[in-house]
């Protein structure tokens, strides 16, 4: 199991003392064990490098996020010149706000907003809306509160979808408001880099 330590907005740096744990669950429900990388990239590194890939191959990226109130497009948007890849996108908050952006209603009463479905949705829309050939939503529960014993705080789902292919995943994410909205907002930038890579192979 790999622990991790929210020392900075910023980075994930590894720690024995004080620990939080990022687990990944995946789609079947099987747990999946985080392994440490080589070095541990800030948000900031990994959009750099989503960026570059993006702008060598042309496409743009779009912006679904809820739980992580803009923190996504923040760092996103941090650099100048992020508009050679990074169109934009909504922070939709509420779920009223996610039904303007084009999300079924009836949807969300089955599934609920944070869940596998809601972030396919998310996705679909946001490409739609923008006509971006890369999207990413998070939709999750930064807590301190709203978590349930089916949804407990920290519970996150990202979706992610470029050009034909996509991929929805649960997190569960440990730490204060702050720290899980960052993690969400890393995990994102790092399953968007992958399905880049995984595309271009």
């Amino acid at each position: 199991m790999l622990w991790m330590l929210l020392l900075d907005p910023h980075k994930l740096l590894h720690d024995r003392s004080e620990r939080h744990r990022v687990v990944s669950i995946e789609g079947t429900g099987i747990i999946k064990q985080m392994k440490a990388p080589s070095s541990v990239l800030t948000i900031t590194q990994l959009l750099d490098q989503l960026g570059r890939k993006l702008v060598a191959q042309g496409q743009l990226l779009a912006v679904a996020e809820s739980c992580t109130g803009g923190e996504f497009l923040a760092a996103a948007s941090s650099k100048a010149g992020a508009s050679e890849w990074l169109w934009g996108g909504w922070v939709v908050y509420s779920n009223r706000a996610k039904q303007k952006l084009g999300v079924p209603s009836g949807l969300i009463r089955q599934h609920g907003a944070v869940s596998r479905e809601a972030v396919a949705s998310l996705c679909a829309c946001a490409r739609s809306k923008s006509q971006a050939s890369m999207a990413v939503s998070i939709s999750g529960i930064a807590g301190p509160e709203g978590g349930t014993k089916e949804k407990p705080t920290g519970t996150v789902w990202i979706g992610t979808s470029y050009l034909e292919t996509g991929q929805e995943q649960q997190w569960r994410f440990y730490g204060d408001r702050k720290a899980i909205r960052v993690q969400a907002s890393i995990a994102a930038a790092r399953m968007l880099l992958r399905l880049v890579e995984k595309d271009h192979e």
